[in-house]
């Protein structure tokens, strides 16, 4: 029935229901269909326009549409003040009759961000004082939007559909914090309307770069979910929002290997080569992951450590290397842990406590290592701490072999269940 709350045109056509949802900060899928201006919970003002949430807009479930009445109008959400972070979101604009829709990212009422749609389907951004054009629209069609700031510097970068089009653009007036969303039009004819879908910000919950767009089959499926499943990182790029050194290699996403897609590959070549992602302190938590080698007799290092980067302590010293998974300590050197082969995906999980909180059983500076749901351990950490904040992938001086990683999860992560990296999404 079109009265139905979750009603949306053709959807009892779909296979799967969740397709049409968007993971978001603000997705909307518990707003009800009607409801608008302030009663919506993302909206704090309302100016002049209709605003309103809608049940669907080609192929998107619950959005927000925003109607002209030939003034100029808008609304926003207020944030919590930022100085850097993303702000991602989708935009949708019917036949524009007249003059622009407009963008911003602000300081209370004075924007650094000032983006507009115009009739000639224009995208323009502000530059400082100047206008670029970096791309265009078409009407009638959804479009993503994801903007990087940073108020150190007064600048930002612009990506649509995942493309960067802008960098290092100045704000349009200098701000030490943003803390407002604002969308609006001007002198827009009545009746012609935009809409929004799936913002996300950056500094919310389980926000991971590009999440929103989990939209259709092609973007989730043969994924598996985890913290780092690198679904929208570019194939040939340095995984985000990991730190990599290619002084004897590459460190690169690739496309697909094994039924995996979208992959960490670390492809030695002839001296050392890491990668290392940075997470706020945990004194005790679980990582899985999968991983795959192409000559398991060479040795892939992994590190769970504490301290600043440069001068990090290691607690869980693991690894691969001569055959097998196996763990150091400086009393015991390396132990072998369970025999490996060439060219088969492993899922290893390891849990680790670094106090008296007894997580899984453990006691203070132990950890568990389950390989392929079989668990070995307790053994012991390298060194004492009270806490872990990193975890780097790294090769020694051997070369000409390949390691593979794959949804890199974390417990510590809003999203986390044990193991939800163990199947694809299907």
């Amino acid at each position: 029935y079109s009265w139905d709350n979750d009603y949306m045109i053709g959807w009892n056509r779909e296979e799967y229901v969740f397709f049409g949802d968007y993971n978001a900060t603000y997705s909307f899928e518990d707003e009800d269909i009607g409801t608008t201006d302030t009663s919506i919970g993302f909206v704090d003002v309302v100016s002049s326009y209709d605003v309103e949430i809608v049940g669907s807009l080609a192929g998107h479930k619950k959005v927000i549409q925003m109607t002209a009445d030939g003034g100029s109008g808008n609304f926003y959400d207020s944030f919590d003040t930022q100085t850097l972070g993303s702000v991602e979101f989708w935009f949708y604009i019917d036949e524009l009759g007249n003059n622009y829709w407009e963008f911003y990212l602000m300081s209370g009422g004075s924007p650094a961000v000032w983006v507009i749609f115009t009739t000639a389907q224009e995208i323009k951004f502000r530059d400082g004082a100047g206008w670029d054009v970096i791309d265009t629209y078409i009407d009638n069609k959804w479009f993503h939007l994801k903007i990087d700031f940073d108020c150190g510097t007064d600048t930002y970068d612009v990506y649509i559909d995942g493309v960067l089009k802008a960098t290092g653009f100045d704000f349009q007036n200098v701000q030490t914090t943003l803390d407002r969303w604002h969308l609006g039009g001007w002198t827009v004819d009545s009746g012609d309307y935009i809409s929004t879908d799936a913002i996300d910000y950056s500094w919310s919950p389980g926000y991971s770069n590009g999440r929103n767009r989990l939209t259709t089959n092609d973007d989730i499926l043969g994924h598996y979910p985890a913290s780092h499943s690198f679904p929208f990182d570019d194939v040939g790029t340095n995984p985000v929002d990991w730190v990599v050194d290619e002084t004897g290699g590459t460190v690169n996403i690739i496309s697909s290997i094994g039924e995996h897609r979208k992959v960490l590959e670390l492809d030695d070549t002839g001296d050392v080569i890491h990668a290392l992602n940075i997470w706020d302190d945990v004194s005790s938590g679980t990582i899985e992951f999968w991983a795959r080698f192409t000559d398991v007799t060479k040795a892939l290092y992994i590190h769970i450590s504490d301290g600043a980067w440069g001068s990090s302590t290691t607690g869980v010293n693991f690894g691969m290397l001569t055959g097998n998974f196996a763990y150091y300590t400086v009393a015991t050197g390396w132990v072998n842990i369970v025999a490996i082969n060439n060219d088969i995906w492993y899922h290893v999980k390891i849990d680790f406590e670094c106090g008296a909180d007894s997580y899984k059983g453990l006691s203070a500076d132990k950890f568990y290592i389950t390989v392929d749901g079989v668990q070995y351990g307790a053994y012991n950490f390298r060194n004492t701490l009270n806490n872990l904040n990193r975890i780097t992938l790294f090769t020694d001086t051997f070369n000409n072999f390949i390691s593979y990683f794959d949804a890199i999860d974390y417990s510590w992560d809003p999203y986390y269940s044990t193991g939800r990296n163990l199947n694809p999404t299907t």
